[in-house]
């Protein structure tokens, strides 16, 4: 078999070399182009064999062999039984000739044509990414040469690869130095931020010293290139300026990783950013508002005619299977994945494949609107008495479900003289009210954490003892806390602990409770009313999930 990817050209057949997993696009569209020419693919697989790898045009054919095999995987994922039948010949006639080539002969061409395959003119078809794959798996034989070359060459592809090779480069560190050139901010910055800062921190903070000798004096000389750009950059320029923001995000966040000290310095670096990017945004930036249907779901609660129903909807959906209710909350809804554009580029706000950026603004939308829902009842007159009873009635059934002698609604006393200045009365001048709405933001982060760590003192106290100290937020919201997932589910805990805690190795949230308690990452701007409504409604919306627990078994004899 010779140049059959040619040959795929020149019938302009679409294949890649690539095999990029079950989920995407691409995977299907080379299957259906097999499907669509399978007598090709089935006559070149049977009567051009390859019998060993001499040449790229071999390397090519071997690699073509190779996504075939891998390809073994999707045909459960073809509808029809007939091309499942005439894919999965295909794949076994790849099949046969693949095994015969060992790894062996793999190991020898690449030491042998390394240059010639990381030429550029093979770029087209991936060859320096589908090679690297070969030589993490098979590097136990690479030659030294080889590694040489790539760190001259293709320094970024091992990096990103870092923890494949990681074993290599303790063993060899000379090989893990020879990756930076420049070894300054330039470089790391081509390099990307996020590719080498992550490979950084994992060696500053781990135990190999000759890597950590290695990564010094690159760490010192980038953050004194941060600092100097910081100090002599033209920051009357507002896209200077945010251009400058983005990068010093990645070294700030990078240096409090490491515990740098000269953290500290860079901390008034950052408020002066700040001030100086909000400057620029009332000059130079645009508005976008959300128009939330506040009066129509105001009008709504009140029109309905069950006050159970009435508290319940301000967090939970009602629906209905085999005419038996069942209530959810708003929260309990799960991450799309990234879903667009605005998930792919690259941003100073931390995210993962569950919290992408378009999920953390579907959460802030639901918790901004139930915010403005709360404070437009907290200032309606006829509904606002109701609502109050709303709060105590269920506080007062959950504490007798729970029992010992709780009185959760007791607390709610306490709340409305808090609140009573904060939101109620309109002759506070709004500029005055920030410590007074410090104050019930604080209280509602504790009675959160109050009726939560309650409530799981009920669910395990047969079972086993809990410390009052050690029933945090974070434990108690944790998807790894099986008793609270089972109640709220893995979902739902998750977007309380992004509002309350922060979530995953990335950090990310809003970290309300923490910022609150230890005055970080908050401004006075930030202490409002309407953060008050936020914190109350996400505490509306535990109160409701544990009162939902424990009357749903007769919620029908109570809705008679």
């Amino acid at each position: 078999m010779r140049n059959i990817i040619k040959e795929l050209e020149r019938k302009n057949i679409h294949f890649t070399l690539v095999y990029y997993g079950k989920e995407d696009y691409g995977t299907f569209w080379d299957i259906n182009s097999i499907l669509e020419n399978k007598e090709y693919f089935q006559d070149r697989f049977s009567t051009c064999k390859l019998h060993g790898i001499d040449s790229l045009h071999d390397y090519l054919d071997y690699l073509c062999l190779r996504k075939c095999v891998m390809l073994q995987e999707m045909i459960p994922a073809i509808k029809s039984d007939e091309d499942k039948q005439a894919f999965q010949d295909i794949s076994n006639l790849a099949k046969e000739q693949y095994d015969c080539i060992g790894n062996g002969l793999i190991i020898q061409f690449i030491n042998r044509h390394y240059e010639e395959i990381f030429a550029e003119k093979y770029h087209e078809y991936l060859l320096p990414h589908i090679t690297l794959e070969l030589i993490t798996k098979f590097q136990g034989g690479i030659n030294r040469e080889v590694f040489t070359y790539l760190t001259q060459n293709y320094n970024y592809l091992l990096i990103y690869k870092f923890q494949d090779f990681q074993k290599k480069f303790e063993k060899e560190p000379e090989l893990f130095e020879m990756l930076f050139h420049k070894k300054n901010l330039e470089e790391i910055q081509s390099l990307r931020f996020d590719t080498v800062l992550p490979v950084f921190v994992s060696i500053w903070n781990g135990s190999n010293a000759r890597l950590k000798e290695i990564i010094y004096p690159i760490v010192e000389t980038v953050i004194s290139d941060m600092e100097e750009l910081v100090k002599n950059m033209d920051l009357s320029d507002y896209r200077n300026v945010l251009i400058l923001e983005k990068h010093f995000r990645y070294i700030y966040e990078f240096m409090m990783k490491i515990k740098h000290p000269k953290a500290n310095t860079f901390r008034g670096y950052e408020l002066d950013i700040e001030t100086k990017i909000e400057e620029d945004i009332k000059i130079h930036g645009q508005s976008f508002t959300h128009e939330l249907p506040v009066g129509e779901i105001v009008n709504y609660i009140k029109e309905l005619q069950d006050w159970n129903v009435q508290m319940l909807s301000l967090t939970h959906d009602c629906k209905y299977e085999n005419n038996v209710a069942e209530f959810i909350s708003r929260f309990s809804h799960p991450s799309k994945g990234k879903q667009g554009i605005a998930d792919m580029v690259s941003s100073n706000i931390s995210s993962d494949n569950y919290f992408t950026h378009s999920h953390q603004q579907e959460l802030d939308i639901s918790a901004s609107l139930g915010a403005a829902t709360v404070f437009a009842i907290w200032h309606d007159k006829e509904l606002f008495p109701d609502c109050l009873q709303w709060y105590n009635t269920f506080l007062a059934f959950i504490s007798e479900q729970i029992g010992g002698g709780i009185e959760l609604s007791e607390d709610l006393e306490t709340l409305y003289i808090m609140l009573q200045p904060v939101i109620l009365s309109d002759e506070i001048d709004k500029r005055n009210i920030a410590p007074l709405c410090y104050g019930a933001a604080m209280f509602i982060c504790a009675l959160t954490e109050k009726l939560l760590r309650t409530f799981y003192i009920h669910l395990v106290k047969d079972r086993v003892y809990v410390s009052l100290t050690s029933a945090t937020l974070g434990t108690l919201l944790s998807s790894d806390n099986r008793e609270m997932v089972n109640i709220f589910g893995k979902d739902h805990l998750k977007s309380l602990s992004f509002f309350f805690c922060t979530v995953g190795d990335k950090k990310i949230g809003m970290n309300y409770r923490n910022n609150l308690a230890h005055w970080i990452g908050l401004r006075n701007r930030d202490i409002n009313s309407m953060l008050v409504a936020k914190l109350f409604f996400l505490y509306t919306d535990v109160i409701n999930t544990i009162f939902w627990y424990f009357c749903k078994e007769g919620w029908a004899e109570l809705e008679q």
